[in-house]
């Protein structure tokens, strides 16, 4: 598991005037499952100590063509052009350019969008092991559960959990660095364009 900013992709959006955290990659059983208002914790793995990386509420579930129409291209994980026979083009980016992320991607029609979030990790590769994120107080313990796939899991917390977080120090979007050195980036021309596309293309 990675945290790189791709997945959830953290960015201001001038449109709403504020921060906004999206999930439109990845975890396709839970952009699925997840409904309006409910919480979402991304913990760290085994390796880093099971600590909190980031806490976000459902605020809106779009489809990926209503996230296509809103942003086109302008954030980090709108990686995905609807085409004309129903299929999906998919940009040139730093994170998903093989056949299974495509596929895993795409296995979910929908995208979360959270305004009401918290950010506590910077990012981290598959290789970290270097603790990031929040340690989770004894009374909060039961959301630091190792081999979480799929849906995770469904986890009651003590009411005082969410002013507990008001008070934990969390990380400044100026201070968050966003990997991008997985795979070859390019210039954000589809992969069916990419023929035609000219070296100094600035799409």
């Amino acid at each position: 598991m990675s945290h790189v900013g791709h997945t959830p992709c953290w960015m201001y959006d001038p449109n709403v005037g504020c921060e906004v955290l999206t999930l439109a990659n990845c975890k396709p059983p839970i952009r699925t499952a997840a409904k309006k208002c409910e919480w979402i914790a991304g913990i760290t793995p085994t390796r880093m100590t099971l600590r909190l990386a980031y806490l976000m509420q459902v605020n809106d579930k779009l489809r990926r063509e209503q996230y296509w129409a809103r942003y086109n291209s302008t954030r980090f994980d709108s990686i995905y052009r609807p085409r004309a026979d129903g299929g999906w083009f998919r940009f040139k980016n730093s994170w998903h350019m093989d056949e299974e992320s495509f596929k895993t991607d795409l296995s979910s029609d929908f995208v979360l969008r959270n305004k009401t979030f918290c950010m506590f990790a910077n990012s981290y590769t598959d290789h970290c092991t270097e603790p990031h994120g929040l340690k989770l107080d004894q009374n909060y313990l039961a959301l630091a559960r190792g081999g979480m796939r799929g849906y995770g899991h469904f986890i009651e917390l003590p009411d005082d959990f969410l002013s507990w977080i008001e008070q934990q120090p969390r990380l400044a979007l100026k201070d968050f660095t966003v990997l991008r050195e997985f795979v070859d980036g390019g210039c954000g021309c589809s992969d069916e364009e990419e023929a035609v596309c000219e070296a100094g293309c600035s799409k």
